[in-house]
């Protein structure tokens, strides 16, 4: 029969169904996500958007003001993606947060588009512990943000983030520690089998 590799591929796919890309710019973005999580530098947000019309994922903006600064850099139009290390007062590492931002001005076409990209960018920058879906300001509420990441009921937008390695850092704790199944909100077997 035909190969499995069709043709179809070079035929612009309808709907915007191709993936994120994160070829055309890789070195920025991972150079501005490892500024992030570095603890020597003092950048603690990067938000991502699309170039024209494209998937390709470039850099936006990064600063060092947290999630107030990060959140006046998002547009109505566009779908962006932020970034961001919360630095949580009882905890020795900082915890990372998703914006996964769809502003209300985007057409629903794009909207579609895009929501398939979450998992992805999520994959892409690894270590998110919480994914905050938003659409205005008033979404990201840094207090909300932060008592999701400190009581650890982070809602999980994708099963992509239960297979995330969880950072071992200094502390080295053991990954499958209870910590972490609250993190991940891993259901036990017996609460998987309520209706």
């Amino acid at each position: 029969g035909p190969p499995l590799t069709s043709p179809r591929s070079s035929i612009p796919t309808a709907g915007g169904m191709a993936g994120v890309s994160f070829g055309a710019n890789r070195l920025e973005l991972l150079a501005s996500y490892q500024e992030v999580i570095a603890e020597d530098s003092p950048t603690d947000w990067a938000i991502y958007t699309y170039e024209d019309d494209s998937d390709n994922l470039k850099l936006a903006a990064s600063g060092t003001g947290g999630l107030q600064e990060l959140s006046t850099h998002f547009e109505n139009q566009k779908v962006m993606y932020g970034f961001c290390s919360v630095k949580d007062p009882q905890a020795t590492l900082p915890k990372y947060v998703l914006v996964n931002w769809v502003g209300e001005d985007v057409a629903d076409a794009r909207k579609c588009a895009c929501a398939s990209h979450v998992a992805k960018i999520a994959e892409f920058f690894q270590g998110v512990d919480v994914i905050v879906n938003a659409s205005s300001v008033e979404d990201i509420d840094p207090g909300a943000i932060g008592q999701r990441l400190s009581n650890g009921l982070a809602r999980i937008a994708s099963p992509v983030l239960h297979r995330l390695r969880l950072r071992e850092d200094e502390n080295a704790q053991p990954v499958w520690g209870p910590k972490v199944a609250n993190i991940l909100l891993i259901p036990s077997i017996s609460s998987s089998q309520d209706p």
